[in-house]
């Protein structure tokens, strides 16, 4: 039995790619909010709003020129729909275009420049990059502070405080993922090597609005295989069940990372075709720290790590017997509940079945769609 790389070396590297994907995320945020203002019978607050920036003004070729406009369809306040944004009008001290996300703004001949973007949070951080004749950004950072969506609502029905912890949201959540997996056995000569179409789903209900409780199931199953090393044609076939906590969020700090904890029993077994190697009914307990981040386009990037026991029939018998999995997601615009994002995952499973060794990792890239 020949052992291979350990996956999780990886990590670090799937990082930086979600990263990468996240920057090249399209910026559609403005152009709402602009459909939004246009809409009749918009109510508009321009008292609430306090901002703070650039950090040196005297030197600054970005500035706010005059009050930031809060507005939102008093219809929808609320509606699961309502959606808040935010005018801020800045004066720009150089004809020269701004960048913002992943778009870029030309201001007008006096320097103005008005900008609408999504109200999700408060404080919510703007970082707008002047680009000089030479090609070089020069970053302004603004501190918009106020009401939160949430208080907004809760303001216009003062019983949303007391039942939000009586809240239930229920989703409903399917993916396909191609896998590169490696699997290994005592009794095989050469590790079984595959490219196989992945099918997930799941189900999660979140406790309360905040969402500072959830309770979530899911379950994936080898659809097809592309291509493999032998005929043998394994299927795997996995599940979990996690009730999940958010723990702590840190405020003060860019993209207001939240740390959660995930904890569940977990199962996996093999459906083949050939008797010579597979498990059967493989089960543990799992532990998942995740962390969440909003970056400065308004979407969202979150990584896990997850630890597994794995042992027959969900006895535990070594921390040796183990799965450890690495990930990362990205979800664009967080603002507007985009129901899909992208993922990648990796995972390596080690345990002994009746004096039989098994190893197996994993990688894959998916899609998932929520349905809300």
């Amino acid at each position: 039995m020949r052992r291979s790389l350990n996956p999780l070396f990886l990590g670090p590297f799937l990082l930086a790619v979600g990263l990468c994907q996240a920057a090249y995320a399209a910026d559609k945020d403005t152009a709402k909010c602009q459909a939004l203002a246009a809409k009749p019978g918009i109510q508009r607050d321009e008292s609430s709003i306090q901002v703070k920036g650039p950090a040196n003004p005297s030197e600054a070729k970005i500035l706010v020129n005059g009050p930031v406009a809060l507005y939102w369809e008093p219809e929808k306040l609320l509606s699961p729909t309502a959606k808040f944004c935010v005018k801020v009008p800045f004066k720009v001290r150089s004809p020269n275009p701004v960048l913002l996300g992943g778009s870029v703004y030309r201001p007008k001949e006096d320097g103005s420049l008005l900008l609408a973007i999504p109200w999700d949070e408060s404080p919510t951080s703007i970082l707008l990059s002047q680009i000089d004749d030479e090609g070089e950004l020069h970053p302004e950072k603004f501190v918009l502070s106020g009401p939160s969506p949430t208080q907004l609502v809760e303001a216009a029905n003062p019983k949303s405080a007391s039942t939000d912890d009586q809240h239930l949201q229920w989703s409903l959540s399917a993916g396909v993922q191609p896998t590169y997996l490696n699997y290994d056995q005592t009794r095989l000569t050469e590790p079984y090597t595959a490219t196989a179409i992945t099918l997930k789903a799941g189900a999660g209900l979140t406790l309360g609005s905040k969402g500072n409780w959830s309770i979530d199931g899911g379950s994936y199953f080898t659809l097809a295989h592309i291509t493999q090393s032998t005929n043998d044609s394994p299927r795997f076939l996995g599940g979990n069940l996690r009730l999940t906590s958010r723990v702590y969020t840190f405020d003060r700090t860019p993209g207001k990372p939240e740390l959660r904890i995930s904890v569940g029993p977990y199962y996996l077994t093999t459906l083949i075709q050939s008797e010579r190697f597979g498990f059967a009914n493989l089960g543990g307990f799992q532990i998942l720290p995740s962390v969440r981040f909003t970056l400065p386009d308004q979407s969202v990037l979150s990584t896990y790590f997850k630890f597994s026991t794995v042992n027959e029939g969900f006895a535990f018998r070594s921390l040796e017997n183990r799965e450890l999995a690495f990930g990362v997601q990205w979800s664009p615009l967080r603002g507007w509940a985009t129901p899909w994002s992208v993922s990648l995952d990796m995972s390596a499973l080690a345990s002994e079945v009746q004096t039989e060794e098994i190893r197996l990792q994993t990688y894959s890239i998916g899609v998932t769609y929520k349905f809300h």
